[in-house]
């Protein structure tokens, strides 16, 4: 098997953020970086950023001091789970086309630990691991 480097997608800058999280959607047309600033960006399969979305705390009165630790793409790649240190996991609907809105449609809180890493398994669309 021979590996190869397609590119950079984040050239290094003042404002660089590290990126806390990566996922490919299973269908190969996007790849999710979540950055420490909480910000999920989104690329096409050619690594042009295409789109990017701000996550938000479990608790939305409170500080946001947080990270997103894990991503997991739907089996359909329409959805995205995003794990995170303040103890939950939300499934934000991404759509198909680039564009569309995004919105959560699902959240799983913890009661006492944040979640490290999460799985989506390709044969079980209806069942999240983490």
């Amino acid at each position: 098997m021979q590996l190869r480097y397609l590119r950079t997608l984040q050239p290094p800058g003042d404002n660089i953020s590290r990126v806390t999280a990566l996922c490919w959607s299973p269908n190969n047309r996007r790849l999710a970086a979540a950055t420490s600033d909480r910000v999920v960006h989104l690329f096409d399969e050619l690594g042009e950023k295409k789109d990017k979305f701000s996550t938000k705390a479990a608790d939305t009165k409170g500080p946001k001091n947080y990270m997103v630790t894990g991503m997991a793409f739907s089996p359909d790649s329409t959805k995205l789970a995003v794990a995170q240190s303040d103890n939950i996991v939300f499934i934000y609907k991404l759509g198909l086309d680039w564009g569309e809105k995004k919105s959560i449609c699902n959240k799983f809180l913890q009661s006492n630990a944040g979640v490290t890493c999460i799985t989506w398994p390709m044969e079980q669309p209806n069942e999240l691991v983490f």
